[in-house]
């Protein structure tokens, strides 16, 4: 009796998965854990996603840069020209690096854990990248403000009225720092991700006995 005491309280045998989902509940705020199928349905899933993704991302570059490069060669006001070139540069720089870098795919012989852990340290490497190019756009929209100031001070307002001329300045201000704050928020919650995909990636890494 006493010997079936102890094989009923012998705890069971750790996998991957339960590691990680034992790490996961002390974690508020992470994904629930997968079993092996769920994890190697993921893994399969991240795998075609990946794929669409690039493509998308590319498509979405050259589209973009394409509008940007064609505004740069319409407009006249030069700040404004300036603003835009500088964007169709940014969005150069993020197609060759979609190109570049290429789709994270399975590769032969991995195991689905090693590719996630991967997909998430990669994934992590991408939001942060995006997290920095937020910076390079702080120019062009600097730009684009001090365009506007320039274009409608062209357009011929009376030079001897300042209220119209301060009404006009405080109100590309104010567009300027709603879309700083729209950076910004964007920015911090870029940084949260970032750091949640580096916590389940090192997680999943402990679980495997995945070397760093």
């Amino acid at each position: 009796m006493e010997h079936e005491n102890e094989t009923e309280q012998r705890p069971a045998p750790e996998t991957p998965q339960t590691v990680w989902q034992s790490h996961q509940q002390e974690e508020p705020g992470m994904e629930v854990s997968l079993t092996t199928d769920q994890l190697c349905a993921r893994a399969r899933y991240r795998d075609k996603e990946n794929v669409w993704f690039q493509w998308i991302a590319g498509a979405a570059c050259l589209g973009f840069g394409a509008a940007f490069v064609y505004g740069a060669i319409e407009m006249e006001q030069i700040w404004l020209r300036l603003a835009l070139a500088w964007m169709a540069l940014l969005t150069t720089f993020a197609f060759w690096g979609t190109i570049r870098v290429g789709a994270r795919r399975m590769q032969a012989g991995e195991s689905c854990a090693r590719f996630m852990v991967r997909e998430l340290e990669g994934s992590r490497r991408t939001l942060l990248a995006i997290q920095w190019g937020y910076v390079l756009i702080l120019p062009s929209l600097l730009m684009f403000w001090w365009g506007g100031y320039r274009t409608l001070q062209a357009r011929g307002l009376p030079l001897l009225n300042p209220s119209l001329w301060r009404h006009s300045l405080l109100t590309l201000l104010w567009s300027l720092v709603a879309s700083l704050l729209v950076l910004l928020a964007s920015w911090v919650g870029l940084g949260r991700e970032a750091k949640k995909r580096a916590r389940q990636a090192e997680e999943l890494r402990r679980a495997i006995g995945m070397q760093g």
